[in-house]
């Protein structure tokens, strides 16, 4: 349990192995909110020397529990190697227009629990689409969005199933739930806006442009 609220800094949390399983987390960065990464300093390279076949290289964020929301200028969440979610919420506002995403992995980002939704610029979402692993049901959106901006996914039948609002300007959304299942068809709205369908399935489903 517990709560952090990093309001001002350039990485939010930085390490070689990032573990996150309780909590309320806030962070607002100037860089990236959470780096995984075995940097250049000696304990990581001890770190790194040590790592097992499981840890594998580059670093590796695991989210397990607890909320973790990160408003960040560079990338959102960031691992030079893996991310795995198997439970908890985690909700990301990326607001670079340049080289920086919600989501930089150099491996996979593999989920079998919780929620993601990640907010960011649509030139960074192809990584995300090609790479993701995902046992929860998995959309992206690709829509101008303000901040503030309301989207909602609605199943066949007229009912809300997700909501979520945007923190800063963005261009791309990935909304991962546990609230989604596999075969249920979806609509997308941006501020009451239609966007499209789409059914859902076992890999990333594309909605909108990107």
């Amino acid at each position: 349990g517990g709560t952090i609220s990093i309001e001002r800094c350039s990485e939010g949390i930085e390490g070689h192995y990032i573990v996150i399983d309780d909590g309320d987390i806030d962070i607002t960065a100037s860089d990236d909110g959470t780096n995984a990464t075995s940097g250049n300093n000696p304990i990581a390279s001890l770190a790194k020397l040590m790592e097992t076949e499981f840890l594998g290289t580059g670093g590796r964020l695991i989210i397990g529990g607890g909320t973790l929301n990160v408003v960040s200028s560079g990338d959102g969440l960031d691992s030079n190697g893996s991310i795995i979610q198997t439970g908890g919420t985690a909700v990301v506002n990326c607001k670079s227009n340049g080289a920086d995403g919600a989501l930089d992995f150099d491996g996979t980002y593999s989920m079998t629990g919780g929620k993601l939704t990640a907010f960011g610029n649509a030139g960074m979402m192809l990584q995300t689409i090609t790479a993701s692993k995902s046992n929860v049901p998995c959309i992206t959106i690709g829509a101008e969005m303000e901040a503030g901006s309301i989207v909602a996914i609605m199943d066949e039948a007229g009912n809300k199933v997700l909501s979520v609002m945007s923190a800063a300007e963005a261009s791309s959304l990935v909304l991962a739930s546990e609230d989604l299942t596999e075969g249920m068809e979806v609509t997308a709205f941006v501020d009451g806006t239609e966007i499209e369908s789409a059914v859902l399935s076992g890999e990333a489903v594309q909605i909108g442009t990107i």
